[in-house]
């Protein structure tokens, strides 16, 4: 490590804060209140490695949450619940050292595996996810010409279903995402995350300016709903839900089209739709349309021992089995105990 200097910080250390504010490709995973969200929900153990030069100053750092459960050995991992955390850097020459580090981490016995979600190897292999991104413009009218013609189409149907468009961060608006999400999750075979999880993400988030949540209604039946995080240059869509009355009255169409407007509107640079699995036709032609553009999602990992993630495919298949033919409660307590593991 020629020439730097290691450090492990708090995500909450002040020289940490002041590098992030200034770093291009930034985003709301970088943010300190996103691992504090995910500490206290989960109790991940969170922490900043970083590496300094002779002046002092942070040249790369790399959010980090050390995560324990039965079903996997000790894993490091930038970051669970994310879909992306690239390190951020000044310095090219000191990414190097750190990927150095990190591999000769694994040496040690017994180290934990480090999973970084980012190819920071650059290497060219199959990729895990892609990824969907939209370049906005204070000028909404020029995004909105490359809006493809049949979800244009589908916006107008929106408005003709009579489906309205609310904003808010408030209880009410959790109250009706959540219940949407129980909902979608359920139908789908999944758990839902913690009732708490969304509590806090509405405490240190939401209330502090870095998101809302985006409701389609139809008279008074809330239809479809968002969850939109947002810092620096990059609003970033996190969850989604929908009833079957929602799909048909396209009123996902209506809510994402809205978000565009909003994100032009107050000066976002970039709309980011989130992963996506590869073999999802589906959700990436639905994403596309939009003018994003798709490109390769790559997870880089640093392990001597293969990864056996066996017991996490077989929990989920079984999970998903049971909760498709359960009431909603099941969904919801299959959460509250299992979630923290599929991260």
């Amino acid at each position: 490590m020629k020439g730097f200097e290691l450090q492990f910080v708090f995500p909450t250390d002040q020289d940490w804060q002041d590098y992030i504010q200034c770093q291009p490709g930034v985003n709301i995973f970088h943010h300190p209140g996103w691992m504090d969200l995910l500490k206290e929900c989960y109790g991940f153990g969170a922490f900043i490695m970083i590496l300094r030069d002779s002046g002092d100053s942070i040249c790369v750092g790399l959010p980090i949450m050390e995560v324990n459960h039965i079903f996997r050995k000790q894993r490091w991992v930038s970051l669970p619940f994310s879909d992306h955390c690239a390190p951020l850097s000044s310095n090219p020459a000191a990414v190097v050292s750190l990927l150095e580090l990190l591999t000769s981490f694994d040496e040690r016995p017994a180290f934990p595996s480090i999973e970084i979600r980012w190819n920071v190897f650059g290497r060219d292999i199959s990729p895990d996810f892609v990824l969907h991104t939209l370049r906005l413009d204070r000028d909404f009218d020029t995004v909105n010409q490359g809006i493809h013609h049949s979800h244009s189409r589908n916006v107008r149907i929106a408005r003709a279903n009579g489906i309205q468009i609310t904003h808010g961060v408030g209880k009410e608006e959790l109250s009706a995402f959540y219940d949407l999400h129980l909902q979608t999750r359920h139908r789908q075979g999944v758990p839902i995350q913690p009732r708490r999880y969304f509590d806090l993400l509405d405490e240190i988030l939401l209330q502090q300016g870095l998101g809302f949540i985006s409701l389609a209604w139809r008279d008074s039946t809330c239809v479809a709903g968002a969850v939109f995080l947002h810092w620096k240059d990059t609003l970033t869509y996190k969850y989604g839900a929908s009833t079957e009355l929602g799909l048909s009255a396209r009123a996902n169409h209506l809510l994402f089209w809205d978000a565009i407007r909003w994100g032009c509107e107050n000066g976002y640079s970039l709309l980011d739709f989130g992963r996506t699995d590869c073999d999802n036709e589906g959700l990436r032609l639905f994403k596309g349309r939009w003018g994003a553009v798709e490109v390769p999602l790559y997870y880089s990992t640093i392990s001597s021992q293969p990864q056996q993630n066996t017991s996490i495919h077989k929990l989920k298949n079984i999970a998903q089995s049971v909760i498709k033919r359960s009431p909603p409660w099941v969904c919801r307590l299959s959460g509250e105990f299992l979630y923290r593991f599929f991260g």
